[in-house]
């Protein structure tokens, strides 16, 4: 009785009818408790992936049948997948991540929340004249003040003012007099005796005039004839 029912179950199974298969084990384990019967059912839940049920008809089959190695076969295999299913999954959960990240990186490279926005002409115009105008800002305050002070001045001395401007030009020639009298070589120092003031009698001597004086032109002297000695 107990091959019929498993024979019947059987059919059922090969013809794709699962339910009608289940129920006839369950009668015939409700009538004897038969391995084959348990073997068969724990079989067509793995097909339907009711491990649960599965498990249970595997322990219920005798440890010192030989049918129970079938029945340990079906869980190993089944531990096998589920491992072999998680790695899987941890590597498409990796090779997700790792595009999400690629995605996110490249997103930021061309995001304008992270990075600048590319700046137009106008923009760049733009701020190349402030820069420039920061930068003569620091000559413009001195010269503005300067100006202001030659105004001031020109107007509490009464002169207008291209004449303050005129005497402003001649401030750098002052500045390079001054420069060039501390910067001017002085005559080394004589060493030996020491020099006498020079006296007045010098002073008149130097002043007189030395040249020689002019000779007039005289008639040359005449040859005088001396007495001749008388014979004694």
């Amino acid at each position: 009785m107990t091959r019929t029912i498993y024979h019947r179950a059987l059919e059922h199974y090969s013809m794709g009818n699962e339910v009608a298969a289940l129920e006839g084990i369950d009668q015939g384990i409700s009538l004897l408790e038969a391995p084959e019967l348990h073997l068969l059912a724990a079989l067509i839940y793995r097909k339907r992936g009711e491990f649960k049920e599965m498990r249970e008809h595997v322990a219920a089959i005798p440890a010192d049948d030989i049918l129970r190695s079938e029945g340990e076969w079906l869980l190993r295999s089944h531990q096998e997948q589920l491992q072999l299913g998680r790695r899987e999954e941890a590597r498409r959960r990796g090779r997700a991540k790792g595009t999400q990240l690629a995605v996110g990186k490249a997103s930021r490279q061309f995001s304008t929340e992270y990075y600048p926005a590319p700046l137009d002409k106008k923009q760049v115009a733009t701020k190349g004249a402030a820069k420039t105008r920061r930068n003569r800002l620091p000559w413009a305050i001195p010269i503005a003040a300067l100006l202001l002070v030659i105004i001031f001045l020109s107007r509490g001395t009464g002169d207008s003012l291209m004449t303050a401007l005129q005497q402003l030009r001649t401030i750098p020639d002052e500045f390079k007099a001054v420069y060039s009298s501390f910067t001017r070589d002085e005559p080394a120092a004589v060493t030996g005796a020491d020099e006498e003031p020079a006296t007045d009698s010098q002073f008149s001597a130097a002043a007189v005039d030395t040249s020689a004086p002019e000779t007039s032109p005289t008639a040359a002297p005449t040859p005088t004839t001396l007495p001749t000695p008388q014979p004694t």
